[in-house]
């Protein structure tokens, strides 16, 4: 399979509740990279949103 075959992933397809959001926040802070964190909070907030 090349690149250009593969689907293009993106988390708020995938954090439609509240406990998805918990279980993405924990994973990133189990995981403590200060600019994954940053990146999740984004995230988060986006999904927030559209909740």
């Amino acid at each position: 399979m090349k690149i250009n075959q593969l689907s293009t992933f993106n988390i708020l397809d995938y954090l439609k509740t509240e406990e998805d959001i918990a279980g993405y926040l924990q994973a990133v802070n189990e995981d403590g990279d200060p600019v994954l964190i940053k990146y999740a909070s984004l995230d988060i907030e986006l999904a927030r949103a559209n909740l």
